[in-house]
């Protein structure tokens, strides 16, 4: 994105259709964030994460002008729908921890069990 943002032809007035942008899998930084409002003001700019074991977005998040001013870093969003997504810490659920995935959308195998399994961890 930062290649194509840095091109003064990739702007709003050349690119009339474009109007959402969705990131997905890599850190998507404030800096970015303004410079595509900058070329395209009126643009909807949707934050993902999906990681590999889910091959599909997890979670995301509308992006907001506010933002930009805000010190927290962006979004990744909230759980999808028949998803659910847990911090743990030795398997106990904790503000800070690891990300674990729970769904119909996980692969088989995440966390060595099925899905039927999985229910039976995580309700």
């Amino acid at each position: 994105a930062y290649l194509f943002i840095t091109d003064k032809e990739f702007c709003h007035n050349n690119l009339q259709n474009l109007q959402t942008f969705i990131f997905i899998g890599e850190f998507f930084d404030k800096k970015l964030l303004d410079k595509i409002w900058r070329g395209f003001n009126n643009a909807t700019l949707i934050n993902s994460y999906g990681p590999t074991e889910t091959t599909v977005a997890t979670c995301f998040a509308y992006c907001t002008k506010e933002m930009l001013n805000d010190s927290d870093e962006i979004p990744i969003g909230m759980d999808k729908i028949n998803g659910r997504i847990y911090l743990l810490n030795d398997m106990k659920e904790v503000s800070n921890g690891e990300i674990v995935i729970v769904g119909d959308h996980v692969f088989l195998g995440y966390l060595k069990v099925g899905i039927d399994e999985q229910k039976k961890y995580f309700k």
